[in-house]
């Protein structure tokens, strides 16, 4: 196997993951979702190379790509507890809306009854 190919291949798969980091933090839903294609792609590429693991290890480590991974990892995660957090202050100002619409109503039929 040519290690040129290998090289080429990790070098794609160190800028696409770079790129959906990018488009992660950027909001960017249908970016990612081809990226995550992209990227997918370039991994099942990689498989078929039948490359030696060592080969593999240095140039991994010269890309740096398992820091890469992590910072795609921590992005998502980030955003993902910032999509919980916002689902959860939308949860309590709805049962806040809910309880003040419910409490002004019978409020008002408690007025209505005795006049």
């Amino acid at each position: 196997m040519d290690n040129s190919t290998l090289r080429e291949k990790l070098l794609q798969y160190k800028n696409l993951t770079e790129e959906l980091t990018t488009a992660v933090n950027n909001e960017q839903p249908d970016a990612i979702d081809s990226l995550f294609q992209k990227r997918q792609y370039i991994i099942d590429e990689i498989d078929a190379l039948g490359y030696d693991g060592d080969e593999f290890r240095k140039i991994a480590e010269e890309f740096q790509l398992l820091n890469k991974s992590k910072q795609l990892e921590d992005a998502i995660y980030k955003k993902k507890d910032e999509m919980r957090e916002n689902l959860r202050k939308l949860k309590e100002r709805k049962v806040a809306n809910k309880s003040y619409y419910n409490s002004s109503n019978s409020i008002k039929s408690f007025f209505n009854t005795r006049i």
